[in-house]
């Protein structure tokens, strides 16, 4: 996900950015515990409203990747599927959507660093206040 996915609700503002994004993260890590359990019990019809709501979720927020990992999984999941979701397929869409996730936190850490030195550089740039001489 690049900064240009966010960049309509949070402008430049870094901090703002790396919040909305650590939010989204929380709420994304139980759901895609729960797909994974669901994949796993091989509980389709809940994989598939699951997967679903996530994509609707990672598109609000902009995360593209994710969301079009979810949109496979929920495909794959679909009553109308064409071809029955084997327990192999689910993985594997699963997977896709994990290593999204995962992509996710790796950019976001990464905004955090990045502002984290920021604010170190600027805080070296300020020029320090002394005491006047009559004082």
């Amino acid at each position: 996900m690049g900064r240009h996915e966010v960049a309509v609700v949070c402008g430049d503002d870094d901090s703002l950015r790396i919040e909305l994004i650590g939010k989204f993260i929380a709420e994304a890590e139980p759901m895609v515990a729960m797909l994974s359990e669901f994949v796993c019990y091989y509980e389709v019809r809940a994989v598939n409203q699951l997967a679903y709501t996530l994509a609707t979720l990672a598109a609000n927020a902009g995360t593209v990747d994710l969301q079009g990992a979810a949109s496979r999984l929920e495909a794959a999941s679909a009553p109308t599927c064409t071809r029955t979701p084997t327990s192999i397929i689910l993985e594997a869409e699963l997977t896709a959507v994990s290593h999204a996730l995962e992509r996710l936190r790796v950019v976001r850490r990464s905004w955090w660093t990045r502002a984290i030195r920021q604010a170190q550089s600027l805080r070296r740039e300020i020029p320090r206040a002394t005491a006047s001489p009559g004082a």
